[in-house]
């Protein structure tokens, strides 16, 4: 009985001692689009769960399924990584729109709810300020490397406002066949 005591009372001094520290955000995820090969989305929670939504891949590039949603566990090094990014960017501070105004190339797009205020951004081309374009490659890199489960469950994504196009279907082709003359 002693020793199941020391235990409860170890255990308790360790939680105490360490209590589970608050990430630096309420909520945030990042949208990429490089137009050729992948688009997608990822949210992260305030646990080491994130979701990714493979909007586009190029089939090529490995087994990620177009319109399909995944998750992974994050390593607490990589936690600790994102959470000093979200520390040390001021959102506040940078427009909501950076537009290069190419046609084809890369764009991502932010979206912070920290402290008392929420923080689209969008960037297309490479015109955007360096902290937000080096975060932007971190997280591009550091989804590569993510060990990806698919799940059937729908997430949503603050970054897709504004980001991806309405799904419509295309309007109809009107064709008239040519005609041909036919000899006499």
């Amino acid at each position: 009985m002693k020793v199941a005591y020391s235990i409860i009372i170890s255990c308790l001094l360790v939680s105490c001692g360490n209590p589970k520290q608050s990430r630096p955000f309420k909520a945030f995820d990042f949208s990429y689009n490089d137009v050729f090969s992948t688009c997608f989305s990822i949210k992260f929670t305030q646990g080491d769960t994130v979701f990714i939504r493979q909007h586009f891949t190029n089939l090529d590039l490995g087994t990620l399924k177009e319109n399909k949603t995944y998750y992974s566990i994050v390593e607490d090094d990589e936690k600790n990584t994102i959470d000093s990014y979200l520390n040390l960017i001021d959102f506040q501070t940078y427009n909501s729109k950076y537009i290069e105004g190419a046609q084809d190339g890369a764009e991502y797009q932010f979206y912070v709810v920290k402290n008392n205020y929420l923080k689209t951004i969008y960037v297309q081309g490479d015109n955007a300020p360096a902290q937000l374009h080096t975060f932007a490659v971190w997280l591009t890199n550091f989804k590569a490397k993510l060990n990806l489960t698919q799940i059937d469950t729908a997430i949503e994504f603050g970054s897709l406002k504004f980001f991806l196009p309405p799904h419509s279907q295309p309007p109809p082709i009107n064709f008239t066949p040519p005609k041909i003359d036919k000899p006499d």
